[in-house]
């Protein structure tokens, strides 16, 4: 009976559905007779009178019907008349059940496929930051790397400040694929000039994002190695330029404001045994390729004046080789050790190269945290110069030698060309916990003038720091990894640790961990010419920087009271340095050092017995040893030591009770 009722309402509601449809179609054609359109209308009210009334079983027809979809949407045909009774554009009627909505979307859809647009697809950008985001690695194999194309490089705001041509030099070795190592003809001179700039991906290849988040790090390391912007902003964009696919980006680096061109500073310096007052100028970028014009004078105890003025830049393609070419005048003051005095004036011509290697995939490279060895930073750093320099030794005083008097007769002319390595991976040059330091110097003079010899120069440093305390008591630092008892439960076990501990801290001392530096230093000067070599290029050693409770430059050879220097020698320096207890805090520590050393000449000749004579003298050393406190401002270092010379050779300058000592540079 239920389902009579509803075949029912539905045959009324289609009646009236055509009926309406036919007086649209009649209105819409001119040339349809007006006469048909009264049938539908008759044929309806007669289907009306017809239908057999049955109020209860209309009743719940209508309550059943509802609770289906097409039900509900026969419930109220008024609110329905719209959706379910207007004819489409063609004259015909909409099927029954169109009003639902998964019926009306999918008929909208197909209405407007022809119109619509097919969709834009995502850019790879897009793609690869969400992956990122969401957590994935980029750099596992297993991770989906959508591609990426690079197509340009935009710089933004260098325009004011650099010239075009640099910028250029600097973009070309990400962008020039006859410098690149994918070019099987690249010469190697390109590689050893432009380092790892060339081994970046070329425009228009496939890649991922890490590396081109690579090439855009190393590109705005450049900008900022430059030294003439305040800060420099990467990002990635997709690409504007017209053809691009969804696959191109542009590297955008946006430039902050330039910093300022000129400076001026005034400053007291106090190191290496002598204190002076400077004043410094410098005007930064000044033709627009980072070019850099400085310079200084100043006066000091020992260093009575000095002046030097300086140009120099990077070299283009590449901030990290630079060129410099210097004009420099000097007058010292030796009379603390050699009764005379040194003018020296000369030109200066010099390329440096600096190149760091930090490490990677290390997210704090100062601990681990899995018991594995810190990684350090790296820096390498290669000069090549050329010095020409006139020295003159004057103003020699009257109980000078007579081996000072022969040296001060006649000026010396030096024409040489040097290198300099330094190798730095020390996580702090005051008082480093890892790493070392290398430095070498090789000089050939020899290229005119008088000066005519090979001198060699070696230096290493090294430092690490320990607890005493987790020495001689393990258990304060591996409490917790300890075995636990069987006969207490856990809880009680960490308790009873713990108190342990605390009680044992409190009764021991403060102990904090002490740092630990060797330093070796050694150096060679073998005369080219039947002539000794000049004073000014001989070494000298002693003083509260190079060997300690000696005096400065006592050691080694000497005239009547005047110290000549030597042509070899060697040192080697080991310190110990704390914070004092319950006083970590301050600035001052505790010093422990112990020094050994040696200072001779060497005849011209490798052989004979005079060569074996001053090796031998160079194998017995002058020591030291000693305590004392130390103050740290930033690299300064005071120290006040109370020590006693162990071993000295006739005639060197020992000190005995306290020394004082300022600089920089500490054996």
């Amino acid at each position: 009976m239920e389902f009579s009722s509803l075949k029912e309402q539905r045959a009324d509601v289609h009646d009236a559905a055509e009926a309406r449809a036919a007086a649209a179609a009649a209105s819409a054609d001119a040339d349809t007779d007006p006469a048909s359109t009264s049938q539908p209308s008759s044929s309806d009210s007669s289907t009306r009178r017809k239908r057999p009334k049955h109020p209860q079983s209309t009743e719940t027809a209508s309550t059943a019907a509802a609770e289906t979809p097409f039900g509900k949407a026969m419930a109220n045909p008024e609110d329905q008349q719209d959706a379910h009774t207007q004819p489409l554009e063609d004259g015909s009627l909409p099927t029954p059940g169109l009003g639902s909505p998964e019926h009306a979307s999918a008929t909208s859809a197909s209405d407007g496929s022809e119109e619509a647009e097919e969709p834009i697809k995502p850019h790879n950008l897009l793609s690869a930051t969400e992956l990122i985001q969401a957590g994935g690695d980029p750099l596992s194999p297993f991770a989906p790397a959508p591609i990426l194309r690079l197509n340009a490089i935009r710089i933004s705001g260098a325009g004011r400040a650099l010239r075009p041509g640099y910028l250029a030099s600097l973009c070309r070795p990400y962008m020039d694929p006859y410098l690149s190592d994918q070019n099987p003809n690249a010469n190697i001179l390109n590689s050893l000039y432009y380092g790892s700039r060339t081994s970046h991906v070329l425009p228009g290849q496939p890649t991922t994002l890490p590396s081109i988040l690579a090439l855009t790090s190393s590109l705005a390391g450049d900008l900022d190695k430059l030294d003439v912007f305040r800060n420099i902003e990467a990002s990635l964009a997709p690409s504007i330029f017209p053809g691009a696919s969804e696959e191109d980006v542009d590297v955008i680096l946006a430039c902050g404001k330039p910093k300022g061109r000129v400076f001026l500073k005034s400053s007291t310096d106090v190191g290496n045994g002598e204190g002076s007052a400077s004043v410094q100028g410098r005007i930064r970028n000044v033709f627009g390729g980072a070019e850099t014009l400085q310079g200084s004078a100043t006066f000091g105890t020992r260093t009575k004046q000095a002046f030097n003025l300086e140009f120099g830049g990077p070299l283009a393609g590449n901030p990290d080789i630079e060129y410099k070419l210097a004009a420099f005048s000097h007058d010292r003051d030796y009379s603390a050790f050699a009764s005379l005095s040194e003018s020296v004036q000369g030109l200066r011509a010099s390329i440096n190269s600096s190149f760091t290697d930090e490490p990677k995939g290390v997210i704090d490279p100062v601990d681990l945290g899995d018991g594995e060895a810190p990684t350090t930073t790296t820096t390498t750093q290669h000069e090549v110069a050329y010095e020409a320099s006139l020295r003159e030794l004057g103003r020699v005083m009257g109980d000078a030698s007579v081996a000072v008097r022969k040296m001060a007769v006649a000026p010396s002319v030096k024409s040489a060309l040097s290198w300099t390595w330094v190798r730095e991976s020390r996580d702090s040059p005051v008082l480093p916990s890892r790493g070392s330091k290398v430095r070498t110097l090789l000089e050939y003079a020899g290229l005119g003038g008088d000066a005519q010899h090979v001198k060699a120069e070696v230096e290493a440093s090294t430092g690490r720091h320990f607890s005493p305390l987790q020495w001689l008591f393990p258990s304060l630092s591996t409490s917790t990894s300890a075995t636990a008892s069987p006969f207490l439960e856990e809880p009680s076990q960490e308790a009873s640790s713990s108190d342990a501990d605390a009680a044992l801290s409190a009764a021991l001392p403060s102990l904090h961990p002490i740092f630990t530096t060797l330093t070796f230093r050694s150096g060679l000067l073998h005369p080219l010419s039947p002539s000794s070599a000049h004073f000014s290029d001989r070494f000298q050693l002693g003083g509260p920087t190079s060997l300690r409770m000696f005096r400065h430059s006592s050691l080694g050879p000497k005239s009547d009271a005047d110290s000549l220097g030597g042509d070899a020698f060697w040192s080697l320096g080991l310190s110990l340095l704390s914070p004092i207890p319950r006083k970590p805090h301050w600035p001052l520590m505790l010093h422990a050092f112990a020094n050994a050393g040696q200072i001779g000449q060497l005849p011209h000749k490798p052989a004979g017995a005079q060569y074996w004579s001053g090796l031998k003298q160079l194998a017995q050393p002058s020591s030291s040893v000693g305590v004392g406190v130390v103050y740290m401002q930033g690299q300064l270092r005071v120290e006040l030591n109370a020590g006693v010379p162990l071993t000295a050779r006739c005639g060197d300058g020992t000190r005995k009770g306290l020394q004082l000592g300022i600089g920089i540079d500490f054996l």
